[in-house]
C-alpha cells in the first residue's frame, strides 16, 4: 500500500509540474503575442535575429515540432510569430518547401533528428536560409 501511494504521489508530482510547464509556456506565447503588436519592437527584433531564427524555424518544421504541444512547440510558435511579423510569411513558407524538396527529391532517407542536423548542416541549407534573409530583411545584419 505503501509502495502505491509512494506511486501515486510521484505521478501527481509528475503531472503538476507538466501542468505548470504547459502554463508557462502558454503564458510566453501570449507576452510575445502582446509584445510584437508593436511594430517597431517586432521589426527590430526580426532583424536581430532572422538569420538564426529561419534556420531554426526550418529544424522545428524539419522535426515536426509545429506538430507537437511541448516546450518545443511553444519556442517554434515564437518564432514563427516573429518571423511573421518582421518579414511575413513567404519566408517560412519558401524554408518549409525547401525542406520537403530536399526530402521528397531522395537525398535524405528519413525525416528523423539525424537527417534533420544533417540537413542543417548542409551548404545548400545554408545558402538557402541566406537567399531567404536577404529575400525578406534587407536591413538585417
Amino acid at each position: 500500500m505503501k509502495k502505491q501511494i509512494s506511486i501515486l504521489c510521484i505521478l501527481v508530482s509528475i503531472l503538476s509540474n507538466n501542468i505548470m510547464a504547459a502554463d508557462a509556456d502558454t503564458s510566453r506565447v501570449n507576452l510575445y503575442r502582446h509584445i510584437l503588436q508593436d511594430d517597431k519592437i517586432a521589426k527590430k527584433m526580426f532583424q536581430e535575429s532572422a538569420r538564426k531564427k529561419y534556420e531554426l524555424v526550418g529544424i522545428d518544421y524539419c522535426l515536426k515540432y509545429f506538430k507537437c504541444h511541448s516546450r518545443y512547440y511553444a519556442n517554434s510558435l515564437i518564432r514563427e510569430m516573429i518571423l511573421e511579423k518582421g518579414g511575413g510569411k513567404g519566408g517560412i513558407e519558401e524554408i518549409k518547401n525547401f525542406i520537403e524538396k530536399q526530402f521528397k527529391g531522395g537525398k535524405y532517407a528519413f525525416q528523423d533528428l539525424e537527417s534533420c542536423l544533417e540537413l542543417y548542416d548542409s551548404p545548400e541549407y545554408q545558402t538557402e536560409i541566406e537567399r531567404i534573409v536577404k529575400k525578406y530583411c534587407k536591413e538585417c545584419k
